[in-house]
């Protein structure tokens, strides 16, 4: 029975010894492999403790003291070793709490937080412009669009015209020449004339001077862009000799209007 006494007091000291020794706190890996130990050591204390409960109550109760000191010293131990660990993460906590607060402050000194906000309203204000613009062009690709239609038409207008003036004109020559030709005489032949006078439409003149004087006032054709139908010669204008005159119910040509003027002289 002192024999195995012994053996159990000296496996009570090996596990002191490795207890003691720095190597505990080396590595977290380590820790764990000398917890195991210790804990089949304890194993085979309980299991000895068993065999033994027949020895002398001193003998056993020196083992239980052995025991219990033993168990107090891996409690204090675990707990010096928690109490080191948890140190470590608290400053581990202020560390990281302390890195975070001064990066908050330097992108406060830095005004990221304004500059980026900055950025933001920037990028609607650019988006809403560019709406405005696209908004602006199809507003007037339609406005385009209608006066490409309104110039279409007013060409058509004005070569309706041209052709019916033409048409007029060969008519009276027509006449003329049956005229001349049913008589048999010799007699003066009055020619047709056309004086364009579309460089000196400015919106404002309103009295234009021919190249010849005409033969008859009934006969005179004035038309043009402001005037897509024939002008009355009783009542839209006046013939002096070579001067014509746009009446007051007419409004002056437009800057750059067609006008045009066809008479016989």
């Amino acid at each position: 029975m002192d024999t195995e006494i012994k053996q159990i007091q000296q496996t009570l000291g090996i596990i002191k010894a490795a207890f003691n020794t720095n190597k505990v706190y080396a590595k977290a890996k380590e820790v764990t492999s000398m917890m195991n130990a210790i804990k089949k050591a304890l194993e085979e204390i309980w299991k000895a403790r068993d065999k033994f409960e027949q020895k002398t109550e001193s003998q056993i109760k020196d083992v239980y003291s052995e025991i219990d000191n033993l168990k107090s010293e891996v409690d204090a131990g675990s707990k010096s070793h928690l109490k080191k660990m948890n140190a470590i993460l608290d400053t581990t906590r202020n560390d990281i709490q302390n890195f975070r607060e001064e990066v908050k402050d330097k992108i406060s000194e830095l005004g990221i937080d304004a500059m980026e906000k900055r950025h933001n309203e920037m990028e609607m204000e650019m988006a809403q412009h560019h709406e405005n613009i696209n908004n602006s062009l199809t507003q007037i690709t339609g406005e385009i669009t209608n006066i490409k239609n309104d110039l279409v038409t007013a060409k058509e207008e004005i070569n309706n015209l041209i052709e019916d003036a033409l048409k007029d004109i060969k008519d009276e020559i027509s006449k003329v020449k049956s005229s001349k030709a049913s008589t048999g005489g010799s007699r003066r032949v009055f020619q047709p004339y056309v004086d364009r006078f579309t460089t000196q439409t400015d919106g404002v003149t309103k009295t234009f001077y021919l190249s010849r004087a005409p033969l008859k006032t009934d006969t005179i054709k004035v038309w043009g862009t402001d005037f897509p139908i024939i002008l009355d010669p009783s009542v839209d204008f006046t013939v002096t000799n070579r001067t014509l005159t746009l009446s007051a119910n007419i409004p002056a040509p437009s800057e750059g209007a067609t006008l045009i003027i066809e008479y016989f002289a």
